[in-house]
């Protein structure tokens, strides 16, 4: 960010991760990982929280994935926006802090998770259950190196409210995505839960 004129200008360097350093990624055993994004959910308002924090909702099915792998207990969005906090997220970096989502712009280059991992074999996909025409989630979603979109359009589960069809939806079209893969391909998954926008 250049402090005079206060214009974004980009990221230096935006690419933090080498060639060499996927190859040998790419060598190696390769897990496969799933991350969900609870969209507008406060961890305490979950069961992973402690008992003594807890005051939210029974969720047992996260709770079993969580014991199986790793969850970020201590973590805090960037901002209070999910374009901006899935930035954040996948690629290790502070989004940009304008409004508008420029993050979708042509110029906009940044090296993300999605496709370092794509470039070590892993297959990648994005599931929502909002629209995926809401704030151009497919273009953002490219930008970031999945190489495969799904979203409401798509799953066409039970609709709530103007934005977001109900979260079971997702299920299926991942599994189904999974299913599809060659056998021993590693896979990235992103699953964004949408029906608590609100």
């Amino acid at each position: 960010n250049d402090a005079d004129s206060q214009v974004f200008l980009g990221y230096d360097p935006p690419f933090l991760v080498t060639d060499a350093s996927i190859a040998g990624l790419a060598a190696r055993e390769r897990p496969n990982i799933l991350l969900v994004v609870l969209e507008s959910t406060r961890f305490d308002h979950t069961s992973l929280a402690e008992a003594r924090l807890w005051r939210g909702t029974e969720t047992p099915n996260l709770a079993a994935l969580a014991r199986r792998g790793t969850t970020a207990a201590h973590a805090y969005v960037v901002l209070p926006h999910t374009t901006k906090s899935l930035v954040s997220i996948l690629c290790a970096r502070y989004p940009a802090m304008q409004e508008p989502i420029i993050e979708i712009s042509a110029n906009f280059h940044i090296q993300c998770l999605p496709e370092i991992l794509g470039r070590a074999g892993y297959a990648t996909g994005f599931f929502q259950s909002s629209w995926g025409t809401f704030e151009e989630r497919p273009r953002l979603v490219d930008k970031l190196g999945y190489q495969h979109f799904e979203a409401w359009e798509d799953i066409q589960g039970e609709k709530l409210g103007y934005l977001a069809s109900d979260d079971e939806s997702l299920t299926a079209p991942v599994a189904r995505w999974l299913a599809g893969l060659s056998e021993g391909t590693p896979f990235f998954v992103t699953v964004l839960t949408s029906a608590t926008h609100h």
